[in-house]
């Protein structure tokens, strides 16, 4: 979390969310992610605790492991 956290506010903002994506170089158009963003930030304060930054990763990851499984078939 930390890596993610540029500005050291102990959450996770929809920006540096993204700025993580590209950084760990995976696909996930804006949308996407914005959706992932929106179901995994529980309280809606538009920033993401840490549990709520874990669960947020595992979907990203898990979106673009079946992505690119699709693209091998």
């Amino acid at each position: 979390m930390e890596i993610a956290d540029v500005d050291g506010s102990g959450t996770i903002d929809m920006e540096e969310l993204k700025e993580l994506v590209s950084k760990l170089e995976y696909t996930m158009d804006d949308a996407s992610l914005k959706e992932v963003f929106d179901k995994e930030d529980q309280d809606n304060d538009g920033e993401l605790s840490k549990e709520e930054f874990g669960n947020a990763v595992f979907s990203i990851l898990k979106a673009n492991k079946d992505e690119n499984h699709e693209d091998d078939e």
